[in-house]
């Protein structure tokens, strides 16, 4: 399991589509905290400092297709949003229906600014340089309150729900920590960085097996 599309582009995603399912995919109040989560990242916005995330989503951060890193920066303006006075209020008098039986009062909203600040706590354990083996065993447990967590919060019912590998992969997390070292061993980021160019190349064929390797090294060429 490795930081990229295990949390970045797995469970961060789980968490910001379980979060606007139980507000309304197409919901005024998905809008209204789409809004106010776009504001907050305009406020946060960085300049040459590669050193915090990414906050500023001009088209907001409910939808769209974000780079794996970039992440990060969606659940901090979710955090916040969450956190906000003008964003508790949307929630507690906007919402209607089945909105309610998600988050009908302030624990509600409380329990899902402690999963949201959990997993961009995990995140930045996991992108260590050393790791204490205390600490790694430790996580065996912890990992597995963060999955009863996750799911009792979460309540993702899109696809399988969670049962998936990307969540039960989890629990083996500790045990690949023991035997590789910390995860930014095995952060691919840099592949997925290198071979931008030639998935778009690969979209532009036919995607028949026998010709694709021929067909992608000739448009490349």
């Amino acid at each position: 399991m490795e930081i990229l599309h295990w949390i970045q582009l797995g469970q961060f995603k789980y968490s910001r589509g379980n979060l606007f399912a139980q507000t309304g995919p197409h919901s005024g109040l998905s809008k209204n905290l789409n809004g106010v989560a776009t504001s907050m990242g305009h406020l946060l916005k960085r300049q040459s400092d590669r050193d915090t995330p990414r906050t500023r989503f001009s088209r907001g951060v409910q939808e769209g297709k974000v780079m794996a890193h970039e992440m990060t920066g969606v659940l901090l303006v979710l955090v916040l949003t969450l956190r906000s006075t003008k964003g508790r209020d949307f929630i507690l008098k906007e919402a209607r229906g089945k909105q309610k039986d998600f988050l009908p009062d302030e624990r509600f909203i409380s329990d899902w600014i402690t999963l949201l600040e959990t997993q961009l706590q995990f995140e930045a354990w996991l992108k260590s340089t050393e790791m204490k083996v205390a600490h790694v065993e430790a996580a065996k447990a912890k990992l597995r309150e963060y999955m009863n967590m996750s799911k009792r919060i979460g309540k993702r019912t899109k696809g399988m729900g969670f049962k998936t590998m990307n969540f039960h992969g989890t629990l083996h997390v500790p045990d690949h920590c023991l035997d590789f070292g910390v995860p930014e061993n095995v952060n691919t980021r840099c592949n997925e960085m290198h071979h931008k160019a030639d998935k778009k190349t690969a979209m532009r064929t036919n995607k028949q097996p026998g010709m694709f390797d021929y067909q992608v090294a000739m448009k490349v060429h």
